[in-house]
C-alpha cells in the first residue's frame, strides 16, 4: 500500500480514518493529475454516495474521463472543486 502524506502536517496520513477530517470530497485521479470534482460533504457517507454522479459529472464534460479513477478523500481545509458540491 503506497504511504499518503498530509501536505499540511508532512506526516503520513495512510492510516488516518476519514471521519477524523470534517470535509469529505469525491476526487478523481487520471495518471499523475489528481482533483477534487465535488464536496465538501459533513460525512464519509455523502461524499461516498456522490462518487458515481461526479464520474457521470466527469464523462459529460470529457469522454476520456471513462478511463479515469473515482473515489473519495477528506481534509481539514475546504477545497474548491470542479463541480462544487
Amino acid at each position: 500500500m503506497a504511504n499518503f502524506i498530509d501536505t499540511s502536517t508532512g506526516k503520513d496520513a495512510s492510516q488516518l480514518h476519514l471521519t477524523a477530517n470534517p470535509h469529505h470530497y469525491v476526487t478523481v485521479i487520471d495518471g499523475s493529475r489528481k482533483g477534487f470534482l465535488l464536496g465538501p460533504y459533513t460525512n464519509e457517507a455523502d461524499a461516498i454516495a456522490n462518487i458515481k454522479r461526479g464520474k457521470d459529472l466527469a464523462i459529460e464534460h470529457n469522454h476520456d474521463a471513462v478511463w479515469y479513477s473515482f473515489g473519495h478523500a477528506s481534509s481539514t481545509r475546504i477545497i474548491n472543486t470542479v463541480f462544487g458540491n
